[in-house]
């Protein structure tokens, strides 16, 4: 929406301020709506509303007065809340979750050697996109509707999962951050550009799809149940496969360019 347009103001409620959570409540609160959140940190409500991300604290008797209300948490722990808590959301408003997770694993997209999910593609910023004061914007292919098969994949990939199965913990803090050890891999291994280093199996998966990387930094040479697939392809294409201690991922692809060498 542009700014000369009308903007109807909101009441945002956000649950989870961490990374995730506490941008979308700043987001909208610097659009001009009224921002309430909830965190399972008291010490990080009070210094959201502190610092003005937040109108107020956001008790379990507002919901119903959120127009949009964010679940930003760890899946398990959205799933527990919405069960807790959906007799409390407006019949009117709208409940998103904005779940995160830090496990590694193979998303549809990069499996399909695609930049595209569903309709929308993968965010942009291009100034003949996206206007001054404007954020990071995505194309939604509308011409594509008739023929999207996202719920149809969706449901078929959910026949082979039981509603009683219990989803996994939430993992432990790591001992390093992602771009840290993006950093310290960069380093080690003499890469000049950051973003020749592609981290995660998605990632991993993709660059060997598409080109052919240096090198494969996995976290085992033995774990066929999340990288089967990365090891074939790595032998089809002839692509150095090396044992690492990864903290954040599973796997990391490595992409020189003639100046690194």
């Amino acid at each position: 929406m542009k700014d000369s347009e009308k903007r109807e103001n909101l009441t945002i409620g956000v649950v989870g301020l961490g990374l995730i959570g506490g941008s979308m409540a700043k987001a909208y609160k610097q659009a001009g709506h009224a921002v309430y959140g909830y965190d399972a940190s008291e010490t990080v409500t009070k210094f959201a509303i502190l610092s003005g991300t937040l109108d107020g604290a956001l008790a379990r008797e507002e919901y119903a007065r959120c127009n949009l209300l964010f679940v930003a948490t760890y899946p398990e722990a959205a799933a527990r809340f919405l069960q807790e808590n959906a007799p409390y959301f407006s019949k009117h408003g709208i409940v998103m979750d904005l779940c995160g997770t830090k496990d590694d694993f193979l998303i549809a997209s990069s499996c399909l050697n695609s930049t595209v999910s569903g309709l929308l593609s993968r965010t942009v910023y291009r100034t003949d996109l996206i206007g001054p004061g404007e954020f990071h914007g995505a194309v939604f292919y509308e011409a594509l509707r008739p023929k999207d098969l996202t719920y149809q994949f969706i449901d078929a990939i959910a026949a082979h999962f039981s509603m009683e199965q219990q989803p996994e913990p939430d993992p432990a803090p790591k001992s390093i951050s992602a771009l840290e050890e993006v950093e310290r891999i960069r380093q080690e291994f003499s890469i000049s550009d950051r973003n020749l280093i592609k981290p995660s199996i998605g990632e991993t998966t993709r660059v060997l799809l598409r080109r052919v990387p240096w090198k494969i930094l996995v976290h085992s040479l033995h774990d066929e149940a999340y990288l089967g697939h990365i090891y074939a392809l790595a032998k089809e294409k002839g692509v150095e496969l090396c044992e690492y201690p990864l903290v954040n991922y599973r796997a990391c692809g490595l992409i020189r360019t003639m100046a690194d060498q």
